[in-house]
């Protein structure tokens, strides 16, 4: 299962191969009211498709009706949509995503629980956007058998060589 970060499209499928070429299943979320700012996609939220930044705060007045509380349960559906997928086996749920889409895993793994198997975490102590305190603060509670990549130098965007270490941990934690 993978989650898209803020801004960002579904892409297209190639950009989603890797995992499946190596045994494992994928399911992309496509983040409603996002998209296209880099990669292409987009999903209207209200209106017809991507929208100005703000829609993070789109009725945050209001729990019910919050972008986030609508966003995070479309996060948990997506998992459980995909747990439920012929061919799946939903003991081995992995959730991951960048940025935003890395906060909704994080989520996803925390509502279902025991229901997600895998939810990489890895953290670039030079990122502005995602400060590594509070990626560091959200794996100090995890309670559950743990690891983090941490890259010294790295920034917002995770380098690539965290695709095999991701390869990895996934056959390691689910086989292949």
């Amino acid at each position: 299962m993978r989650y898209i970060g803020y801004g960002g499209g579904r892409g297209l499928p190639a950009e989603h191969a890797l995992l499946p070429a190596a045994g494992f299943a994928m399911f992309v979320m496509d983040t409603r009211g996002q998209g296209g700012q880099w990669t292409v996609g987009a999903t209207g939220d209200i209106g017809p498709g991507p929208e100005y930044s703000a829609v993070m705060t789109r009725g945050i007045a209001s729990p019910e009706s919050y972008y986030y509380t609508r966003l995070y349960t479309d996060a948990v559906l997506a998992a459980e949509t995909a747990a439920g997928l012929a061919g799946v086996d939903e003991t081995r749920i992995a959730v991951s995503g960048g940025s935003q889409g890395g906060g909704l895993a994080l989520a996803t793994a925390a509502l279902l629980g025991d229901a997600v198997a895998v939810c990489l975490l890895s953290v670039g102590l030079m990122d502005d956007t995602c400060p590594p305190s509070t990626v560091f603060a959200a794996y100090n509670e995890i309670t559950s058998p743990k690891d983090i990549a941490v890259s010294p130098f790295g920034v917002h965007e995770v380098p690539a060589v965290h695709l095999e270490r991701q390869l990895s941990h996934l056959r390691d934690r689910l086989g292949a």
